[in-house]
């Protein structure tokens, strides 16, 4: 995303994307949709948000840099998105909703945060019938570009997003990474 050049008639239609998502959530039950189209509605929710914020704080273009409400809360903390009734951040749909009910943790590739070592935002938006591709999709791209892995030397570095999902999805640190690393690495990252 080039923020640079998102007009105002731009960043009014992603605010209304937003509320449209939020009010979605407000009057449809998630919870009774299939499981990749409340996936799907939980990634785009939080993009979009995440895509808002920082359209609006331009040319502030790092959210960990984004305080709002005029707080000392950073964008991914700031519970600024509304799902019936119940005030969330970005990182509560992460922590809170995503991971803990999904087992699968290509998942993570899914959330734009905006901060250089994050994942890509994708083409295109997810729905119950793509969201498993583009997932699939960003893992390998993500971890296979320097964001993601970087060797250095013996060691191999990674990014801090892993640390956020590793109560969900490597309770055995370095095993369970290394192994979730590889099944989406090409040579150059083993």
């Amino acid at each position: 995303v080039i923020f640079s050049y998102l007009e105002d008639d731009v960043k009014t239609a992603l605010t209304e994307y937003r509320e449209d998502l939020e009010d979605t959530g407000s009057f449809v039950d998630i919870a009774k949709m299939a499981r990749n189209e409340q996936l799907a509605f939980w990634i785009n929710l939080h993009n979009v948000a995440v895509i808002e914020q920082i359209a609006l704080a331009y040319p502030v273009s790092q959210p960990s840099r984004i305080k709002m409400d005029n707080s000392s809360q950073p964008l991914d903390e700031t519970p600024f998105i509304t799902v019936a009734g119940v005030n969330m951040s970005p990182k509560d749909i992460r922590t809170k909703i995503v991971f803990p009910n999904w087992k699968d943790p290509k998942v993570i590739y899914g959330f734009f945060r905006g901060e250089i070592g994050g994942p890509s935002i994708m083409g295109d938006a997810f729905n119950g019938g793509n969201v498993s591709e583009l997932l699939e999709d960003s893992a390998v791209e993500f971890i296979n570009s320097l964001r993601g892995t970087q060797k250095n030397g013996s060691r191999l570095d990674v990014s801090e997003i892993y640390q956020e999902a590793r109560p969900f999805y490597f309770q055995h640190w370095g095993p369970d990474l290394k192994t979730h690393l590889l099944s989406y690495s090409n040579t150059q990252v083993t």
